[in-house]
């Protein structure tokens, strides 16, 4: 296919340019010119080179130029499906060429991140960025803009996903939160639970490592937590719950009480790959 003309010059080589081609009268020629510019502005080329002299602009210029056309699109089809799906009416694609089709593009840099930070296909890296984000929205204004800020806390909330997910003993794990949760209602009389809260939940994932890990009833594990935190008034968190100071509770705890753990040589001290997995789940 024959590639189709097209140039990029200066306002006063284009002057120079209608002079050449017998227009005359400088007042006439700089108005025509002005014409030309302010008409051809919406026609401009984005593949175009561009020189730049600041790195705002080279930033700018940057996201214009090297954006995927096809991210971009597969994008706008998935906000549009999920939110369609999710609120029924009132909800339309972003039209290529308008005021919040740079964001979207913007957008669809961030979420192919995502996608790389935990080697996710780009269809499901997208619906996964937006099933969790989207529902944490409550007002579609602004929308794109929420969705890029919020990159952070949905890669947050997806590892700790990810750290659920790959529980081996996921019922041992919902029997140490559910004794946690009515550990605290019975002194409150409130219950809440943390299963729909993965930043939270994986918590307990940690507390099952650690009870299997010193051969310790959960029971006796959990109370260590909340004896030990007394004198503070306030209960143990999920949080704290896995931290090195837990085991230190739990050390005094077992020496208060004259109990002693019976375990090999090679569990008697917390060695730095268990830490590791502590700080992991932390997160």
């Amino acid at each position: 296919m024959k590639r189709e003309p097209s140039i990029h010059v200066l306002e006063s080589d284009l002057i120079y340019i209608f002079k050449r081609l017998g227009i005359k009268g400088p007042k006439k020629t700089k108005l025509l010119v002005r014409d030309v510019l302010k008409a051809a502005t919406n026609k401009s080329l984005n593949s175009r080179a561009v020189i730049v002299s600041t790195d705002k602009i080279k930033r700018d210029v940057k996201k214009i130029t090297t954006a995927s056309l096809g991210d971009t699109k597969l994008l706008n089809n998935l906000i549009f499906f999920i939110r369609k799906k999710t609120n029924g009416f009132g909800v339309m694609k972003i039209k290529e060429g308008n005021g919040e089709w740079t964001k979207l593009k913007d957008l669809s840099k961030v979420c192919v991140d995502f996608c790389n930070d935990f080697e996710l296909g780009k269809k499901q890296g997208f619906t996964i960025y937006l099933e969790i984000a989207l529902p944490k929205i409550s007002s579609s204004r602004n929308l794109l803009t929420k969705l890029i800020n919020m990159y952070e806390s949905i890669c947050i909330i997806y590892n700790s996903q990810k750290i659920i997910d790959n529980d081996n003993e996921p019922r041992l794990t919902n029997t140490i939160h559910d004794y946690y949760v009515r550990k605290i209602e019975s002194q409150t009389g409130l219950y809440h639970s943390f299963k729909d809260e993965p930043n939270v939940y994986k918590c307990f994932v940690g507390v099952k490592e650690i009870v299997n890990k010193y051969n310790v009833p959960f029971q006796m594990y959990i109370d260590a937590q909340f004896i030990g935190l007394s004198f503070t008034e306030s209960i143990a968190t999920p949080y704290q719950l896995i931290t090195e100071k837990a085991i230190d509770r739990l050390n005094n705890y077992l020496f208060k009480n004259k109990l002693k753990l019976d375990l090999p040589d090679n569990k008697k001290t917390i060695s730095l790959k268990g830490l590791d997995i502590l700080k992991k789940i932390k997160g």
